[in-house]
């Protein structure tokens, strides 16, 4: 058995550690494209994006979009990030959910209340990819006023029966493909048994749904599948008309120390870069500070963390055009 790839968070011990985990997180990462097959499927939009919302883009040539001769190392990966260069403010921030642990708060998620993309509580839409044993996101979503669809194919039958009239959850997983993946829970509470996990493409969602309009808020914690889901609802325009994104990114550690870290690296951002050509700029980032995530630089005593929440707000959204394929 392949053991399991430890980027889960420290505070979530009650989460699930299933063998459909490793299966998912292997078969992305055999089937992410490379840096020139990204290029190439790249949709460019006008550059006066950054004008029309007020915004002032300072970037050197060094730095332009496309141009990753400055991502190098996993230091340049995270340090841009965490840098917040280019970075589009929400002047209007609130997290969502969240508990405490080990003296910081576990399982929040961000929310712009700015007018251009404010989210109306009197009507609005959220799909939440991977909830395992953490919902308090969800529930203060509910509690603002959306419609929650809460979805993890990784959890026994019956986990979550009373939610209220605004929460549901669906047993059902995100991903590229549609699948269905055998899987025995042998670590989840006092349940043990066989189950098979559902993965679904985007617009198979909606469609079991019944939806056929952009949600408002998308969030995704799908433990690395992030890296083939992107590109793929990217590549049908499925992103367009969602007004704000809660992403989970995570970067294998296990790459760093082999010859081809560079071209890794420089492929997930330019998945990243993918979504700002789709109109979506980053808010607001935030590491995942745990020993799972955890990387210790070799002959120094840096150290970064491979794990982290990306916010990104659509500044783009009102002139999208949606399409479910």
């Amino acid at each position: 058995m392949v053991p399991l790839n430890k980027l889960r968070r420290v505070c979530s011990l009650k989460r699930l550690q299933s063998v459909v985990a490793t299966l998912i997180l292997f078969t992305v990462l055999s089937q992410i494209p490379n840096e020139n097959e990204l290029k190439s499927r790249k949709i460019r939009y006008d550059d006066s994006i950054e004008s029309n919302t007020g915004i002032e883009n300072h970037h050197s040539n060094a730095f332009s979009r496309g141009n990753l001769s400055w991502l190098v190392s996993p230091e340049d990966f995270f340090g841009r990030l965490e840098g917040g260069h280019g970075r589009t403010p929400c002047r209007k921030l609130k997290s969502m959910g969240g508990q405490p642990c080990n003296r910081v708060v576990d399982g929040h998620k961000q929310l712009c209340l700015d007018t251009d993309v404010h989210i109306n509580p009197r009507n609005c839409t959220v799909y939440s990819f991977g909830v395992s044993t953490e919902i308090t996101f969800d529930r203060a979503m509910a509690k603002y006023g959306c419609e929650v669809h809460m979805m993890d194919p990784t959890l026994p039958p019956g986990v979550y029966k009373n939610l209220g009239p605004k929460m549901k959850f669906h047993p059902v997983g995100l991903y590229s493909k549609s699948k269905i993946v055998a899987m025995n829970l042998t670590q989840y509470a006092d349940w043990q048994g066989m189950i098979n996990s559902t993965l679904m493409t985007y617009s198979e969602v909606q469609q079991l749904l019944g939806h056929h309009a952009p949600v408002d808020y998308l969030k995704m914690d799908i433990e690395n599948s992030e890296w083939v889901v992107l590109p793929h609802m990217m590549a049908r325009n499925q992103l367009a008309g969602i007004k704000q994104i809660a992403v989970e990114i995570h970067i294998d550690s296990s790459k760093f120390s082999k010859p081809e870290v560079t071209e890794y690296l420089r492929g997930r951002w330019s998945i990243l870069e993918g979504l700002e050509e789709h109109g979506f700029r980053a808010a607001h980032y935030e590491p995942t500070r745990s020993l799972e995530s955890e990387y210790k630089i070799p002959g120094t005593n840096r150290t970064i963390f491979t794990c982290g929440e990306l916010f990104l707000v659509n500044k783009h959204h009102k002139d999208s055009n949606y399409h479910n394929l």
